[in-house]
Protein backbone atom coordinates (compact mmCIF):
# COMPACT_ATOMS: atom_id res chain seq x y z
CA UNK A 1 0.00 0.00 0.00
CA UNK A 2 1.44 3.34 -1.09
CA UNK A 3 0.72 6.38 1.05
CA UNK A 4 2.09 9.93 1.06
CA UNK A 5 2.35 11.67 4.43
CA UNK A 6 3.22 15.26 5.23
CA UNK A 7 5.19 15.54 8.48
CA UNK A 8 4.57 18.92 10.13
CA UNK A 9 7.77 19.17 12.15
CA UNK A 10 7.38 21.16 15.37
CA UNK A 11 10.80 20.60 16.96
CA UNK A 12 14.23 19.09 16.48
CA UNK A 13 16.13 16.50 18.51
CA UNK A 14 18.40 18.16 21.12
CA UNK A 15 21.87 18.70 19.67
CA UNK A 16 23.51 16.40 22.20
CA UNK A 17 21.33 13.46 21.08
CA UNK A 18 21.54 13.92 17.29
CA UNK A 19 24.54 11.64 16.81
CA UNK A 20 22.81 8.75 18.58
CA UNK A 21 19.24 9.15 17.36
CA UNK A 22 19.18 11.42 14.31
CA UNK A 23 16.62 14.19 13.89
CA UNK A 24 12.86 13.66 14.10
CA UNK A 25 12.21 13.16 10.36
CA UNK A 26 14.66 10.25 10.36
CA UNK A 27 13.12 8.94 13.59
CA UNK A 28 9.61 8.99 12.10
CA UNK A 29 10.74 7.28 8.91
CA UNK A 30 12.43 4.47 10.83
CA UNK A 31 9.55 4.12 13.28
CA UNK A 32 6.85 3.77 10.62
CA UNK A 33 8.87 1.54 8.30
CA UNK A 34 7.87 -2.12 7.89
CA UNK A 35 4.19 -1.78 8.77
CA UNK A 36 2.80 -2.85 5.39
CA UNK A 37 2.92 0.61 3.82
CA UNK A 38 5.25 2.14 1.25
CA UNK A 39 5.44 5.64 2.73
CA UNK A 40 6.58 8.75 0.89
CA UNK A 41 7.33 11.53 3.36
CA UNK A 42 7.27 15.27 2.73
CA UNK A 43 8.71 17.18 5.68
CA UNK A 44 7.58 20.73 6.46
CA UNK A 45 9.60 22.51 9.14
CA UNK A 46 6.60 24.10 10.83
CA UNK A 47 8.72 25.57 13.63
CA UNK A 48 10.40 27.66 10.92
CA UNK A 49 6.95 28.63 9.57
CA UNK A 50 7.35 26.27 6.62
CA UNK A 51 3.84 25.08 5.70
CA UNK A 52 2.28 23.66 2.51
CA UNK A 53 0.54 26.02 0.09
CA UNK A 54 -1.98 23.30 -0.71
CA UNK A 55 -3.49 20.33 1.10
CA UNK A 56 -3.39 18.18 -2.05
CA UNK A 57 0.29 17.22 -1.98
CA UNK A 58 -0.23 14.33 0.44
CA UNK A 59 -2.83 11.80 1.60
CA UNK A 60 -2.67 13.06 5.17
CA UNK A 61 -0.58 14.87 7.77
CA UNK A 62 1.15 13.97 11.02
CA UNK A 63 1.88 16.83 13.45
CA UNK A 64 4.91 16.02 15.59
CA UNK A 65 5.62 16.59 19.25
CA UNK A 66 7.52 19.61 20.55
CA UNK A 67 9.24 20.96 23.65
CA UNK A 68 7.16 24.13 23.14
CA UNK A 69 3.67 24.77 24.50
CA UNK A 70 0.70 25.29 22.18
CA UNK A 71 -0.05 28.31 24.40
CA UNK A 72 3.28 29.98 23.61
CA UNK A 73 2.98 33.28 21.76
CA UNK A 74 5.13 32.20 18.81
CA UNK A 75 4.44 33.20 15.22
CA UNK A 76 4.97 29.67 13.91
CA UNK A 77 2.48 28.22 16.41
CA UNK A 78 -0.15 30.78 15.43
CA UNK A 79 0.46 29.97 11.75
CA UNK A 80 0.20 26.23 12.42
CA UNK A 81 -3.07 26.68 14.33
CA UNK A 82 -4.50 28.49 11.31
CA UNK A 83 -3.26 25.71 9.04
CA UNK A 84 -4.89 23.02 11.20
CA UNK A 85 -8.19 24.90 10.98
CA UNK A 86 -7.79 24.83 7.20
CA UNK A 87 -7.08 21.08 7.27
CA UNK A 88 -10.22 20.60 9.34
CA UNK A 89 -12.29 22.67 6.93
CA UNK A 90 -10.93 20.73 3.94
CA UNK A 91 -11.49 17.39 5.75
CA UNK A 92 -7.86 16.30 5.33
CA UNK A 93 -6.80 13.26 7.43
CA UNK A 94 -4.55 14.59 10.21
CA UNK A 95 -2.91 12.92 13.21
CA UNK A 96 -1.45 14.88 16.12
CA UNK A 97 1.19 13.39 18.41
CA UNK A 98 1.67 14.93 21.90
CA UNK A 99 2.12 18.65 21.04
CA UNK A 100 0.28 17.95 17.77
CA UNK A 101 -2.59 16.33 19.69
CA UNK A 102 -2.85 19.39 21.91
CA UNK A 103 -2.54 21.79 18.97
CA UNK A 104 -5.50 20.18 17.17
CA UNK A 105 -7.55 20.62 20.33
CA UNK A 106 -6.59 24.27 20.76
CA UNK A 107 -7.12 25.09 17.08
CA UNK A 108 -10.65 23.71 17.16
CA UNK A 109 -11.85 25.27 20.42
CA UNK A 110 -10.45 23.00 23.12
CA UNK A 111 -8.38 23.98 26.16
CA UNK A 112 -4.79 22.92 26.92
CA UNK A 113 -3.27 23.56 30.35
CA UNK A 114 -0.47 22.41 32.62
CA UNK A 115 -1.49 19.21 34.31
CA UNK A 116 -2.38 19.29 37.98
CA UNK A 117 -0.70 15.91 38.31
CA UNK A 118 2.64 17.20 37.02
CA UNK A 119 4.79 15.67 34.29
CA UNK A 120 3.63 12.60 32.40
CA UNK A 121 6.91 10.89 31.58
CA UNK A 122 7.88 7.31 30.78
CA UNK A 123 5.74 4.45 29.53
CA UNK A 124 2.08 5.17 30.25
CA UNK A 125 -0.94 2.87 30.09
CA UNK A 126 -4.25 4.05 28.67
CA UNK A 127 -7.65 2.44 28.13
CA UNK A 128 -9.43 2.52 24.78
CA UNK A 129 -13.16 3.22 24.83
CA UNK A 130 -14.91 1.46 21.97
CA UNK A 131 -13.83 0.10 18.59
CA UNK A 132 -13.09 2.15 15.47
CA UNK A 133 -12.75 1.11 11.82
CA UNK A 134 -9.02 1.90 11.88
CA UNK A 135 -8.25 -0.12 15.01
CA UNK A 136 -6.67 -3.52 14.41
CA UNK A 137 -6.97 -6.16 17.11
CA UNK A 138 -9.07 -6.09 20.25
CA UNK A 139 -6.65 -4.82 22.87
CA UNK A 140 -8.29 -2.41 25.31
CA UNK A 141 -5.30 -1.35 27.44
CA UNK A 142 -2.18 -0.14 25.69
CA UNK A 143 1.19 1.23 26.79
CA UNK A 144 3.03 4.00 24.96
CA UNK A 145 5.99 6.30 25.78
CA UNK A 146 5.01 9.81 26.90
CA UNK A 147 6.83 13.04 27.72
CA UNK A 148 4.62 16.04 28.50
CA UNK A 149 3.67 18.58 31.15
CA UNK A 150 0.50 19.97 29.56
CA UNK A 151 -2.64 18.14 28.51
CA UNK A 152 -6.07 18.75 27.01
CA UNK A 153 -8.49 19.75 29.77
CA UNK A 154 -11.44 20.43 27.47
CA UNK A 155 -12.07 18.65 24.19
CA UNK A 156 -12.45 20.73 21.02
CA UNK A 157 -15.72 21.23 19.16
CA UNK A 158 -16.44 17.95 17.39
CA UNK A 159 -13.99 16.08 19.61
CA UNK A 160 -14.75 12.59 20.94
CA UNK A 161 -12.82 10.97 23.75
CA UNK A 162 -11.71 7.45 22.81
CA UNK A 163 -8.87 6.76 25.24
CA UNK A 164 -7.94 7.78 28.80
CA UNK A 165 -5.00 7.33 31.16
CA UNK A 166 -5.35 7.51 34.93
CA UNK A 167 -3.37 10.77 35.01
CA UNK A 168 -4.61 12.21 31.69
CA UNK A 169 -8.29 11.93 30.81
CA UNK A 170 -8.07 13.14 27.20
CA UNK A 171 -5.26 10.83 26.08
CA UNK A 172 -6.72 9.74 22.74
CA UNK A 173 -9.34 11.61 20.73
CA UNK A 174 -11.04 11.77 17.36
CA UNK A 175 -12.26 15.06 15.98
CA UNK A 176 -14.77 15.60 13.15
CA UNK A 177 -13.95 12.11 11.78
CA UNK A 178 -10.82 13.37 9.96
CA UNK A 179 -8.51 14.15 12.87
CA UNK A 180 -6.91 11.89 15.45
CA UNK A 181 -4.80 12.90 18.43
CA UNK A 182 -2.73 10.89 20.91
CA UNK A 183 -0.88 12.25 23.93
CA UNK A 184 1.81 9.57 23.76
CA UNK A 185 4.82 9.12 21.45
CA UNK A 186 4.59 5.83 19.53
CA UNK A 187 7.53 6.98 17.39
CA UNK A 188 9.87 7.11 20.42
CA UNK A 189 12.11 4.21 21.36
CA UNK A 190 12.62 3.63 25.06
CA UNK A 191 16.31 4.47 24.65
CA UNK A 192 15.36 7.91 23.40
CA UNK A 193 13.01 8.53 26.34
CA UNK A 194 15.84 7.56 28.71
CA UNK A 195 18.23 9.94 26.93
CA UNK A 196 15.63 12.74 27.07
CA UNK A 197 15.31 12.21 30.81
CA UNK A 198 19.02 12.98 31.08
CA UNK A 199 18.58 16.10 28.95
CA UNK A 200 15.69 17.40 31.05
CA UNK A 201 17.06 16.76 34.56
CA UNK A 202 16.95 20.49 35.28
CA UNK A 203 13.14 20.59 34.99
CA UNK A 204 12.26 17.11 36.28
CA UNK A 205 12.37 16.09 39.92
CA UNK A 206 14.48 13.11 40.98
CA UNK A 207 11.29 11.22 41.87
CA UNK A 208 9.70 11.83 38.45
CA UNK A 209 12.88 10.78 36.63
CA UNK A 210 13.30 7.66 38.75
CA UNK A 211 9.69 6.53 38.26
CA UNK A 212 9.93 7.22 34.54
CA UNK A 213 13.06 5.05 34.23
CA UNK A 214 11.30 2.21 36.08
CA UNK A 215 8.32 2.44 33.72
CA UNK A 216 10.57 1.81 30.72
CA UNK A 217 10.63 -1.87 31.74
CA UNK A 218 6.99 -2.13 30.63
CA UNK A 219 6.21 -3.69 27.26
CA UNK A 220 4.96 -0.95 24.94
CA UNK A 221 2.43 -1.15 22.09
CA UNK A 222 4.12 1.25 19.68
CA UNK A 223 3.80 -1.04 16.66
CA UNK A 224 0.05 -1.48 17.09
CA UNK A 225 -0.53 2.24 17.65
CA UNK A 226 1.54 3.19 14.59
CA UNK A 227 -0.51 0.74 12.53
CA UNK A 228 -3.66 2.44 13.81
CA UNK A 229 -2.30 5.84 12.74
CA UNK A 230 -1.49 4.66 9.22
CA UNK A 231 -4.84 2.91 8.84
CA UNK A 232 -6.64 6.01 10.11
CA UNK A 233 -5.01 8.09 7.37
CA UNK A 234 -5.54 5.36 4.75
CA UNK A 235 -9.24 4.92 5.49
CA UNK A 236 -10.01 8.62 5.85
CA UNK A 237 -8.11 9.36 2.61
CA UNK A 238 -10.15 6.59 0.96
CA UNK A 239 -7.07 4.72 -0.25
CA UNK A 240 -7.86 1.18 -1.41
Amino acid sequence: MKIKIGLLLCDHVPEGLLASFGDYPEMYQKAFNGLGFQISWIVYDACKTELPNTTGEVDGFIISGSRFSVNDNEKWITSLISFVRWLNQEMIPTVGICFGHQLIAKALGGVVEKSGTGWGVGCKAFLVDGKRDWMKGSKEELVVPAFHQEQITRLPIGGRLIGSADYCTNFLMECNDQMLGIQGHPEFRKEYISALLGERLAVLSEVVSSEAEKSLKLSEDNTLIKSWILDFIRIRAQLL
